[in-house]
């Protein structure tokens, strides 16, 4: 699911659904709360850059 999003290995996730992750324990709060009837923003800070990529739960 992430691979397919365009998330790979060496990301930083910054937020996602617009809600900062500061924590991995955080990070699962967040993801097991989301709709799952629409595409996902997640933002990454990868190579020195911001990006967003759509993750869509399943």
């Amino acid at each position: 699911m992430a691979a397919e999003a365009g998330i790979r290995p060496g990301d930083v996730l910054v937020s996602i659904d617009h809600r900062s992750v500061s924590s991995s324990n955080e990070l699962v709060e967040i993801v097991e709360a989301l709709p799952t009837d629409r595409a996902i923003p997640v933002r990454l800070f990868r190579d020195g850059r911001s990006l967003f990529v759509a993750l869509r739960l399943e």
